[in-house]
Parts: C-alpha cells; sequence; structure tokens
C-alpha cells in the first residue's frame, strides 16, 4: 500500500513540474508575440513595406502578410510568379532583420525549435496545360499550386539569407555575436510550401455558420515559429480529417 502511495505522489509531482513548464512556456510565447506585434506596427510604417497587408496570428504563432492584385497594395510577388518582385525583395530585408534579431536576442531563443517561412496560395486555378485535370478531381491543381507556394516561400528565406548581413547590424551587440548568429539562423530557419491547404476562411452573413475562402487573405507568406514543449498551432476542425 505504501509503494502505491509513493508512486502516487512521484506522479502527481513529475505531473505539476510538467504542466508548471507547459505553463512558463505559453507565458514566454506570449511574450514573444507580443514583441511581434509591435514589430508589424513598426514594420507598416516604413516606406520599405508600406501598403502591405500584416497580421500577427496568436493561434499559428505566426506573422502574416498577404497578397493582393488589385495593384493597391504592395505586392510581393506577381500573379502565379515565384520570384519576389523589387518591392518584394525590400521589404522582406527589412522585416527578416527585425524579425530574426528580435527572436534571436529573446531569452527565449534557447526554447525556438524552428523558424518557418510557410508559402500558400488560394485554390483558384493555374492556367497552364500541365496543371490542367483531365479527370476533374483538382490534384493537379493542387501539386501546380504546392509547387508554386514551395518556390515562393524558398525564395523568399534566400532573400533571408543573402540580404541580412553583418553590417546590418552595426554597433549592435549582435554584430559581435554575428558568427553565432549566422550558424544559429542556418540551423532554424527553413522553407515550406502548404498549397491552398490551409485557407483562411470567413464568415457568410451574419448568424451563418457557412465559411467560404477569403482568397486574398489566403494568398500569403506565413513566418512562423515552433518552441520546445509549447503546440506549434492551436488545433482547429480541419485537424480531425
Amino acid at each position: 500500500m505504501m509503494s502505491f502511495i509513493l508512486i502516487f505522489i512521484v506522479l502527481s509531482v513529475k505531473s505539476k513540474s510538467l504542466q508548471d513548464y507547459v505553463d512558463a512556456s505559453e507565458n514566454q510565447k506570449k511574450e514573444v508575440l507580443d514583441k511581434l506585434e509591435l514589430l508589424t506596427s513598426e514594420i507598416r510604417k516604413s516606406p520599405d513595406c508600406e501598403n502591405t497587408l500584416w497580421n500577427v496570428d496568436r493561434d499559428r504563432n505566426s506573422v502574416q502578410v498577404y497578397f493582393d492584385d488589385s495593384g493597391q497594395k504592395q505586392e510581393w510577388f506577381k500573379v502565379g510568379e515565384e520570384h519576389l518582385t523589387k518591392e518584394g525583395e525590400r521589404c522582406v530585408s527589412h522585416f527578416a532583420r527585425k524579425w530574426l534579431s528580435t527572436i534571436y536576442l529573446d531569452p527565449v531563443r534557447s526554447k525556438i525549435a524552428q523558424l518557418i517561412v510557410e508559402g500558400h496560395t488560394d485554390s483558384q486555378r493555374i492556367m497552364k496545360s500541365e496543371c490542367q485535370d483531365s479527370n476533374g478531381k483538382d490534384v493537379m491543381n493542387f501539386l501546380c499550386n504546392l509547387d508554386l507556394s514551395q518556390k515562393r516561400s524558398f525564395n523568399t528565406v534566400k532573400i533571408m539569407f543573402e540580404q541580412v548581413n553583418r553590417q546590418d547590424f552595426q554597433a549592435t551587440s549582435l554584430a559581435e555575436d554575428w558568427d553565432h548568429f549566422s550558424s544559429w539562423r542556418k540551423r532554424r530557419l527553413t522553407a515550406t510550401g502548404r498549397s491552398f491547404a490551409d485557407p483562411i476562411l470567413i464568415q457568410v452573413g451574419e448568424g451563418s455558420n457557412q465559411k467560404v475562402e477569403d482568397r486574398e487573405r489566403s494568398r500569403r507568406v506565413e513566418f512562423r515559429f515552433s518552441m520546445h514543449g509549447v503546440l506549434d498551432r492551436k488545433p482547429t476542425s480541419d485537424d480531425e480529417f
């Protein structure tokens, strides 16, 4: 009987320690997201990124940048194109310096598992012959959009390596720590693409449960981070499928 009591006590202590660790990590994640909220507020005012649509999604641990095809807002990519526009390159460079240094110089850095640049498209059909499905199942369109989203995220990360250099941080502590920062960036920063598998949905009409794809907001690049001991993102209703 005594052995069962001791086992129960040990398990209770371990459970509380684990919960304390998770709670502390969640609080640290919140602090990082608070800083990113301030960062995006500054970025919106920068001439390098004016008229770009930004959002901090706390459920996804991400900073989201939306693309607009109307010509009224800054475009990072032309429709169907994988390479950044000159305006897009300039904004990525400016944002990357702020984003990477904010996370690197934060005490939470040791808990950062990955920095993920994630490309997304909307579900509109790409009008290329190789992207057309003869069976109407939309598989080739999905794969073409997957290829496009992956190439866009890769080209974004490429700029984040090529145009974020030691001289950008002169007279800061990061310049003195550049070799370690450069190694950390290689280990943590990665690129991926999701095609239109993860659209942004909006509600159709007040009081309606029906949702449809918001195409403008679905066309986006997300700058996400994941932390050890913390859910990468909150589960959604789609995760059961």
